[in-house]
């Protein structure tokens, strides 16, 4: 994942978050890593801000605050399924789809609290998923399905709040 100035990575089982050079330096700068995961990291995902990341391994995710200077993570999410893909849509909205499931789990973070807690589940018709992805500037959910359809989902602000779908296309 990458930010305005923030680059987040993983090698092997560790992720590392690291300030990208300014005007003045050419090197990128580690600021500082993230505890290992027990399996290797599959897929790391930031929030625009910088400040949220979640790092997936096969069966588990963990979320991560900064907090001052340093990296807290302040929740962990076990899966029963593999994960195959991850999305984050700025820090109230995270995806997460899994390996030959036809469901999405969507979990949301309300405001004033730290952890995320899950929100809907949502079905994929036709296939199982392979991709999830937030569309940043307008809330939009695009889930990518085995048969090759994306489906796009709005999110409707009525309470209560659901990402819904609009059209295939």
């Amino acid at each position: 994942g990458m930010q305005d100035r923030l680059l987040v990575g993983a090698s092997g089982k560790e992720a590392c978050v690291w300030a990208l050079p300014g005007p003045s330096s050419k090197d990128v700068q580690e600021l500082h890593k993230l505890e290992p995961h027990a399996g290797v990291i599959r897929s790391v995902e930031c929030d625009r801000q910088g400040n949220h990341v979640i790092t997936t391994s096969k069966r588990e995710s963990k979320v991560w605050e900064k907090i001052g200077s340093s990296w807290s993570n302040t929740q962990v999410l076990k899966w029963e399924h593999d994960v195959c893909s991850v999305s984050m849509l700025g820090r109230r909205f995270a995806a997460f789809a899994f390996t030959g499931r036809s469901d999405v789990e969507v979990w949301q973070r309300t405001l004033g609290t730290t952890n995320l807690t899950r929100l809907q589940t949502i079905k994929c018709k036709g296939g199982t998923c392979t991709k999830v992805v937030f569309a940043q500037d307008e809330e939009k959910l695009c889930i990518v399905s085995s048969d090759f359809k994306i489906h796009v989902l709005g999110l409707n602000k009525k309470v209560p709040v659901m990402w819904k779908e609009q059209q295939p296309s």
